[in-house]
């Protein structure tokens, strides 16, 4: 019994085990394990160095400051959040800046939201099934995704909901292996009546996400551009279009290009569905 005492006193030590009275320290170079409690952890900042190691429980919920969106959260090292076992969400909200910038990521079962969400530089690992949205109360920009030079960063089963696309390559085609999206859903608010399965908000990314996805559901708009990609061996890719329009288009354009063949699912692919909006601010239950 002293022994085990002594152990877990030992651990506590090295890993940082925060309990519920004790703040979290605004820079992290160790290792940090936040477990779940009644009320968020609140923070107004809050920087993983790239030594250190932020571990959220299942369960755990993180928020910027309760009076709106003005948390600071940069992850520079490891980040694992959540199972893939359990049932309980870990909720990372109310953030101004929500930033991964090379960093090593594993997260599973969780909502992201964040006023300016950004994956820059290599980052690595997976986000599964998670949420990727916007916080109510901040300025709302695109979602930046730095497509890796090395290393792979991967989205299985994950939804970005109403948020525009802001993706950037330096090495496209010859990138596409080091950033996947699979079976994930890119959703806006949808119309219905008999503007049904259209946009309600009119949110956009760029052609060249067709290729870094593969068995997805899109509810936004294309920027579409010349098809010109020269791609070995030829990719093949699925995808579903709730919109006619923006589907008809992509299938013309895809057509265009025999190195890129473009699958149209009759059906959604995935488990998420859109949101339904009859009047503004007025969600269709």
């Amino acid at each position: 019994m002293r022994a085990s005492f002594i152990f877990y006193l030992f651990l506590c030590i090295n890993i940082g085990l925060i309990g519920n009275d004790k703040p979290i320290p605004t820079k992290l170079t160790k290792k940090l394990v936040l477990k779940p409690k009644k009320t968020p952890y609140l923070i107004t900042s809050l920087t993983v160095e790239k030594t250190g190691t932020l571990v959220l429980m299942p369960g755990v919920k993180l928020a910027g400051s309760a009076k709106g969106s003005t948390g600071q959260f940069y992850v520079y090292g490891k980040i694992i959040a959540g199972s893939k076992k359990s049932k309980r969400k870990v909720e990372i909200i109310n953030m101004a800046h929500l930033v991964f910038s090379g960093a090593d990521i594993n997260i599973s079962n969780a909502v992201l939201a964040g006023g300016y969400m950004k994956f820059l530089g290599d980052c690595k690992g997976a986000l599964t099934k998670t949420k990727l949205t916007r916080s109510t109360n901040s300025i709302v920009h695109p979602i930046r995704l730095n497509v890796p030079k090395s290393g792979k960063l991967n989205f299985v089963s994950c939804e970005i909901f109403n948020l525009d696309i802001d993706l950037q390559s330096k090495n496209f085609p010859a990138d596409i292996p080091n950033m996947s999206f699979i079976k994930c859903a890119f959703m806006t608010p949808a119309m219905t009546g008999k503007n049904a399965n259209r946009p309600y908000v009119v949110r956009t990314m760029p052609l060249e996400m067709l290729a870094y996805g593969n068995q997805c559901d899109i509810l936004m708009k294309l920027k579409f551009s010349a098809l010109n990609w020269k791609l070995k061996p030829t990719l093949i890719r699925q995808w579903y279009f709730y919109d006619k329009s923006t589907r008809e288009t992509a299938k013309n354009t895809a057509a265009s290009n025999k190195t890129f063949i473009l699958k149209m699912g009759k059906k959604p692919l995935t488990k998420f569905r859109a949101e339904a909006v009859e009047k503004k601010g007025k969600k269709k239950r």
